[in-house]
């Protein structure tokens, strides 16, 4: 794709209606939310589904699939379609398709949207555990005056494991808090925000130090049950794991061990293995472990539709487009 003008979002609503490219929006439970929005910006070839039979039956000529979750079998079924806009940040779920990914077909997810919710979510625990809050609101209940000295994060090290756009936004925030900031990355350029950068191969080192551990991570091959139990003893006793990356990041039977042992000070997991959680698991009862219904960041569907949306005309102007997923590396 060649490099043309750069088109603005302000520019969407007032060219949007001239694209010709059938679309079809896929989504179990917000298809026609997500294409009724699409079309309040001025789309007008455009189509949803919510389930596969009817997705099957509206494929013909549809080139792009703006969609969560997209089966295997519409990018089987459909022969024009050269473009899948995933309609969130992870697309982990492309890469457990009975099939590889077609290479005919590009790949893209939302980027950039996220970021500021997951990292204020990571900084209410962090601060709800490091002031001490349940136990303040404790002795409020019980009508008990407990003056006591809290610890602040003032020279606390966060290690981010995962820079990429969520990760750096958490690392910004580290930073007004005057926190020591570890990262680990893949990547060198840019990396001047961190204290220290870690490479894929250092898990040991990179955690050494960590008085909290925040997993923003794709889950890929390669990343899948990276936090186990020999990582997780390379850890200081009081440390906290916070967990807004993928369920799949943690060995979870491990993690229960290491906090019931109080060989680490506990964990915050906003996502899991198996989602929702089964209410059976120990997980929501065991002590120090926070549990949060895969909440930090949600998908709010007019921003994301608006990134589709310039995505799209990028996409009809031949230029390149934002949040290109390479699909070998699987992120």
């Amino acid at each position: 794709m060649n490099n043309a003008s750069h088109i603005t979002l302000s520019s969407v609503q007032t060219t949007l209606s001239s694209v010709q490219t059938r679309v079809l929006v896929y989504h179990s439970t917000q298809a026609r939310q997500y294409a009724t929005t699409l079309q309040e910006l001025g789309l007008r070839n455009v189509l949803w589904a919510e389930e596969l039979n009817v997705a099957l039956a509206n494929l013909k000529d549809v080139e792009v699939i703006f969609g969560w979750q997209v089966p295997v079998q519409l990018l089987a079924a459909g022969l024009d379609v050269r473009w899948v806009q995933w309609t969130g940040a992870g697309v982990d779920k492309a890469f457990n398709l009975s099939s590889p990914w077609p290479q005919s077909v590009l790949l893209t997810r939302i980027v950039d949207q996220f970021g500021v919710d997951i990292a204020e979510y990571v900084f209410a625990y962090v601060l709800f555990l490091t002031k001490q809050i349940e136990t303040l609101q404790l002795a409020q209940q019980a009508h008990l005056w407990q003056q006591r000295v809290l610890p602040g994060l003032s020279g606390k090290v966060m290690g981010v494991a995962g820079v990429g756009s969520i990760g750096r936004e958490v690392v910004r925030k580290a930073r007004a808090f005057d926190m020591r900031v570890y990262g680990m990355t893949a990547h060198r350029d840019g990396m001047g925000i961190l204290d220290c950068r870690f490479g894929p191969e250092q898990w040991p080192e990179f955690v050494h130090d960590l008085d909290f551990l925040v997993l923003t991570l794709p889950l890929t091959a390669q990343t899948r049950g990276v936090v186990q139990a020999e990582i997780l003893s390379k850890m200081k006793a009081n440390a906290v794991i916070v967990n807004v990356g993928r369920g799949e990041l943690v060995d979870e039977q491990a993690l229960l061990a290491f906090v019931q042992a109080g060989r680490i000070r506990g964990a915050v997991l906003d996502v899991f293995v198996e989602e929702p959680l089964a209410p059976d698991s120990r997980l929501w009862s065991t002590p120090n472990l926070v549990v949060t219904p895969h909440l930090s960041g949600p998908t709010n569907v007019t921003k994301a539709c608006h990134f589709f949306a310039e995505n799209l005309l990028r996409y009809v102007h031949g230029q390149t487009l934002h949040g290109i997923v390479d699909t070998k590396q699987q992120y």
